[in-house]
């Protein structure tokens, strides 16, 4: 028996299925404090229910995913509203180390990826699926770079990814705060609590002090006035989203056909110009005082759109195909947890310079490194708790993970997916 969807039951489904995940994350400790989000959860049951059904010759489940390329294109927009050249550069040189380091750390993840597939004979292209669109990327890039793949001829795709994602938000949630005790006690770095009974303030690192974070955000966007979001402007941003899309996807087809000139084998995903041209025009208002970008309502729509967006994705999860890439699976997400660790330890934390802010920085990499931005948050928080605040890496970090991670991110693994198809 078939169950077939329209794209309206589709979507419905989809929201529902994640509300379920969310209301067993709120029941569920582990789940709560590994910050996996709700759309993952109740898309994971409901592909182990599919798969039961499905194996068992009693039920299988059509969709139809007419909105989920829609949606996804609305989110990588909103992406492309928040890189901000400007808070970039008024955010300091550390910002700019970070924004280096995640592009290595990108780079890198993709060559373990496709280089250890190769190993334990699974396809390069499944093994990209475990690298940075997993790691870095998340779920979200994970669900936009999943079907490109797919259309070479591998069916289990974004099953792959996901399960890739969903190892990676729980590695990068368990890995950060014990790497930054040990970073801290292996070099005895004074904390936060350490600098502040020193008299140093709570992020002094030898060099210019902040003693509060709200200090850190005006000097990094002083513009923000934290003003009430209303319906109207919601209204407004939307169709602004809208009209940006529609100019966007005209752009992706000129850059498409740009590309077929200069490099043979690289086609740019749908989204692609509608987040540069996002991009431009932000940059372009952060240019002029008297213009303004409602960010806030962006935001919301961003966090909007985006579950829309993983809720569909995740319903296409089939837990099946998995058994032909289990084990070798499993040795390069091992692999890449140990080069992260490694990285991380010994390259971003001294590039940094080796202070508590480095530690707190160094934490956060990891977290948004192996998951996503959440675990870079919930990661420093907890080491917080116990060492004392650092102002500093609680700006630049999600300004680094959330603006420039996905944005660089993408336009690797397409020059790497263009690499290797051919």
């Amino acid at each position: 028996m078939t169950i077939s969807m329209n794209m309206i039951q589709t979507t419905g489904f989809a929201v529902i299925m994640s509300a379920i995940g969310y209301w067993i994350q709120r029941h569920v400790s582990v789940l709560k404090r590994l910050s996996i989000p709700g759309p993952v959860i109740g898309g994971v049951l409901f592909a182990i229910i599919h798969t039961i059904l499905r194996l068992s010759g009693i039920l299988q489940f059509d969709f139809d995913h007419t909105l989920q390329e829609f949606f996804q294109t609305l989110f990588f927009t909103t992406v492309g509203f928040t890189a901000s050249v400007k808070m970039l550069r008024e955010s300091g040189i550390q910002a700019s180390k970070m924004i280096l380091l995640t592009f290595v750390m990108i780079v890198i993840q993709n060559l373990v990826g496709a280089g250890m597939a190769h190993v334990v004979g699974i396809n390069p292209l499944l093994g990209l699926l475990m690298g940075s669109s997993a790691l870095v990327g998340g779920p979200g890039t994970t669900g936009a770079v999943a079907p490109s793949i797919a259309d070479l001829g591998f069916s289990s795709a974004l099953t792959v990814g996901f399960a890739a994602a969903t190892f990676g938000i729980a590695a990068g949630s368990i890995l950060g705060g014990p790497t930054a005790t040990w970073i801290i006690n292996h070099f005895h770095i004074k904390t936060g609590n350490d600098n502040l009974e020193n008299g140093q303030g709570d992020d002094y690192d030898g060099g210019e002090e902040y003693n509060d974070a709200s200090e850190v955000a005006d000097t990094i966007d002083p513009s923000n006035k934290n003003d009430l979001i209303s319906g109207n402007t919601i209204v407004k941003s939307f169709l602004l989203l809208l009209a940006v899309a529609f100019v966007g996807t005209y752009f992706t087809q000129f850059l498409n056909w740009a590309l077929e000139h200069l490099v043979s084998g690289v086609t740019l995903p749908s989204y692609i110009g509608a987040s540069l041209l996002a991009f431009i025009m932000r940059n372009i208002v952060d240019n002029h005082d008297s213009w303004e970008m409602p960010m806030d309502e962006i935001n919301v729509l961003s966090d909007l759109v985006l579950e829309v967006f993983l809720s569909l994705a995740l319903l296409n999860l089939q837990l099946w195909e998995l058994s032909n890439v289990g084990f070798g699976m499993l040795v390069i997400l091992f692999v890449q947890l140990v080069v992260m660790i490694g990285f991380s330890c010994f390259i971003t934390f001294p590039f940094l310079g080796k202070s508590y802010n480095s530690v707190m920085m160094t934490t956060g990499f990891i977290g948004y490194g192996l998951g996503s931005s959440y675990n870079a948050v919930a990661s420093m928080s907890e080491v917080t708790r116990q060492h004392g605040r650092s102002s500093r890496s609680a700006i630049i970090v999600p300004l680094v993970c959330s603006i420039f991670g996905d944005f660089i991110n993408v336009m690797i693994i397409y020059t790497f997916i263009g690499w290797l198809s051919k």
